[in-house]
C-alpha cells in the first residue's frame, strides 16, 4: 500500500465543512476534547559532541477547544535528559484533516511551554493523527508527531511501534546477469527493545525476485542493534544472521536465507522517513544467489506540514 494516500489533505478541506465531523466523540453540550497519546522520544543535545538518547513512556495529553480551534499539550513527569516535570504548552491554533479512515490535528505554527517551573520550551511544532492501520482495518492508531526546545536540547517523538511504507528495490541475478525489480507492496515494521538497544524489524509480503511464486508473509529479523545520532536512529546488523519467515500464526527460522548486511537510518525532520539497505545471500536448489534490496518510505503517521 503506497503511503501517498496518506498524505496530508488538510489544507485543502475547508474548515467549516469537516469540524462537524472531527468532533465525533465530544460529549453533547461540550466543545472540547482531550486525547491522551504514549511515545517515545528522541533528545538532540545542541551540542553535537553531546550523546543523543531516548526517553520511553512518555505520556502527553491533548486539550482540544474546537469553538477557538486552540489547544494545549500537557504531561507529568516529562523527561528530558537529566529534567523530569510536568510540561504544558500556551494555546496553540490547530487545524483538523484528514482522509478516508483518518483524521489529523496539527499545529504548525510553533508555540511555547514550560517543562516543569524553570525550563522554558520554545518551538513546538508538530500533529496529533489518528489513523485505521493500513495493515490492520479493525486497528485504530494515534501517533503524536512533533518536536520542540527545551534548555540545550531538541526533543522530538516517534511512534512506539513506526511501520513504513514505499518502494523497495531488488536487485537479483539471473543467467544472464542482475536484474531489477520495483514493488510498493512490501512494508518495514520496527519494534524497539525495553532498553532501545536493540530492535526487531520486521519486512511484510516482500518478494526478493519476481519469480518467486509468492510473497513471503513476513521476514523477521531479531535484536538488531540501534544506534542514535543527530538525524535520529539507525538499525543494523550483518554477518549472515538468520531472519525467521512467518506464515501464519507460525514463525520459523529461514538459515537459506541468510542476510549479510541490514541497516534501517531515519531521516527527515520528525524522523517519519527511512531509507534501507539490505542483502542476503541465499541457497536455492544447491546454488548460492546473492539479492540486494534498497528501500525508501515513509511512516504510516507521515504528514508533511506546510506553514500557516
Amino acid at each position: 500500500m503506497k503511503i501517498c494516500k496518506y498524505a496530508i489533505m488538510a489544507a485543502l478541506l475547508p474548515m467549516s465543512g469537516i469540524l462537524a465531523t472531527s468532533c465525533k466523540g465530544v460529549e453533547e453540550g461540550e466543545n472540547t476534547q482531550t486525547r491522551t497519546v504514549g511515545v517515545t522520544q528522541l533528545v538532540i543535545p545542541d551540542d553535537a559532541t553531546k550523546e543523543v538518547t531516548f526517553e520511553t513512556k512518555c505520556t502527553y495529553s491533548l486539550r482540544m477547544d474546537f469553538m477557538t480551534n486552540k489547544m494545549t499539550i500537557s504531561g507529568s513527569g516529562i523527561k528530558v535528559g537529566g529534567i523530569t516535570g510536568d510540561f504544558r504548552t500556551e494555546p496553540v491554533t490547530f487545524l483538523v484533516g484528514g482522509g478516508v479512515g483518518s483524521e489529523a490535528f496539527y499545529f504548525p505554527t510553533v508555540t511555547t511551554g514550560m517543562l516543569g517551573s524553570s525550563h522554558p520550551v520554545t518551538d513546538l511544532k508538530g500533529y496529533l493523527f489518528n489513523y485505521r492501520a493500513p495493515w490492520n482495518s479493525s486497528m485504530l492508531v494515534s501517533s503524536l508527531v512533533m518536536s520542540y526546545k527545551v534548555d540545550d536540547a531538541t526533543v522530538k517523538t516517534i511512534n512506539t511501534e513506526p511501520r513504513y511504507f514505499g518502494t523497495t528495490t531488488t536487485y537479483f541475478p539471473t543467467p544472464a546477469g542482475d536484474q531489477t525489480a520495483t514493488t510498493e507492496d512490501a512494508s518495514y515494521g520496527v519494534e524497539f527493545s525495553e532498553d532501545m538497544k536493540k530492535a526487531t524489524v520486521t519486512i511484510y509480503n516482500i518478494k526478493f525476485a519476481p519469480n518467486m511464486p509468492s510473497a513471503l508473509e513476513a521476514v523477521i529479523l531479531k535484536d538488531l542493534d540501534v544506534t542514535l545520532d543527530r538525524n535520529g536512529y539507525t538499525i543494523s546488523g550483518g554477518g549472515g544472521f538468520i531472519p525467521d519467515v512467518r506464515e501464519g500464526a507460525t514463525s520459523t527460522p529461514y538459515p537459506n536465507f541468510p542476510f549479510s548486511t541490514f541497516t534501517l537510518s531515519t531521516k527527515g525532520e520528525y524522523c517519519t522517513e527511512v531509507d534501507c539497505h539490505y542483502e542476503v545471500d541465499a541457497t536455492i536448489a544447491g546454488h548460492t544467489m546473492h539479492f540486494r534490496a534498497d528501500f525508501s518510505g515513509k511512516s504510516a503517521d507521515f504528514l508533511e506540514l506546510k506553514p500557516l
